[in-house]
């Protein structure tokens, strides 16, 4: 074997799963993460772990009305966002909607990754407005709560929000905390 046969044995590169690799040089094995076509993270970014949160689900609307027959719509979210046990706080899903010219539901969640051991530890708020167009500002009802979903696992969550008037929203969905 010449010494440039010797040299391509020694940078040869073994997979390390997903997006990584572990390439040999003459100073030994080193780890190093690899996106697209020999892209490479800087080390800075090797010691995270990412995982994607990934929300999804619907929410039906029921529009009482005085006249004429109630109004009834299920309308669906989804979400999927990239974390790192290094980042902050980010937002997982912003949604809006109208329904019934009367109704509005919004959910806000936000999360990040415990470094320690990957969970993810989500807010979530929603309100449930009813008035006299969509864009009303009449808070009838609105829930607020956190939960930890631990790696690899999802997490379901139903949400009934309503007004005395028998006009209500049922939020159901799921979140998943996936490594990547």
């Amino acid at each position: 074997m010449t010494k440039t046969d010797h040299h391509r044995a020694a940078t040869r590169v073994r997979s390390h799963g997903g997006n990584g690799e572990v390439r040999r040089s003459r100073s030994g094995w080193t780890r190093r993460i690899v996106v697209g076509d020999e892209f490479t993270v800087p080390d800075t970014l090797i010691a995270q772990v990412f995982h994607r949160a990934k929300v999804q689900g619907t929410t039906e609307f029921h529009d009482y009305e005085t006249i004429g027959d109630d109004e009834h719509g299920e309308f669906g979210f989804l979400q999927e966002v990239v974390l790192s046990t290094g980042g902050p706080s980010q937002e997982l899903l912003r949604w809006t909607k109208g329904f019934g010219g009367e109704e509005r539901v919004e959910i806000e969640i936000n999360g990040s990754l415990q470094s320690d051991t990957g969970a993810l530890v989500v807010s979530m708020e929603t309100r449930f407005y009813e008035g006299a167009t969509e864009g009303t500002t009449e808070l009838e009802d609105s829930d607020v709560f956190n939960t930890v979903v631990p790696k690899n696992q999802t997490s379901n969550f139903s949400i009934h929000l309503a007004n005395d008037e028998d006009d209500w929203a049922k939020i159901r969905g799921s979140i998943a905390n996936s490594v990547i």
